[in-house]
C-alpha cells in the first residue's frame, strides 16, 4: 500500500564537496529508478512544508504507493549551533 518517506537533510556534509561525501548528488537519488515522487521543501518554510505533507498524504491515499519528502535544512552556524564555523 505503499509509505510516506521523509528524509530529514541537514547538509552536515557542507564542509566537503558532494563527489567526495556520496555517491549521489542528492540523498533521495537513490530511489529515482523507481519511479516514486521526491518532493524537496526548505524545512525553513514551515507553509511549505505543510503544502508538502498534505500532498504527500493526498498522493498515498489516492494511489496507495511510495512518496518521499525531502526536506532541505541548512545549519545556520556549523555542524551545531554551539560550533565555531572557523573549526570545519
Amino acid at each position: 500500500g505503499g509509505s510516506v518517506h521523509i528524509i530529514q537533510n541537514n547538509q552536515v556534509g557542507f564542509t566537503t564537496a558532494w563527489q567526495d561525501n556520496r555517491s549521489f548528488r542528492n540523498s533521495p537519488d537513490i530511489i529515482k529508478p523507481f519511479g516514486v515522487p521526491i518532493l524537496r521543501v526548505n524545512s525553513n518554510d514551515p507553509e511549505a512544508l505543510i503544502k508538502a505533507c498534505k500532498f504527500a498524504a493526498r498522493y498515498w491515499m489516492k494511489y496507495g504507493r511510495d512518496v518521499v519528502i525531502d526536506m532541505m535544512a541548512y545549519r545556520i552556524q556549523s555542524h551545531d549551533s554551539q560550533d565555531e564555523p572557523a573549526y570545519t
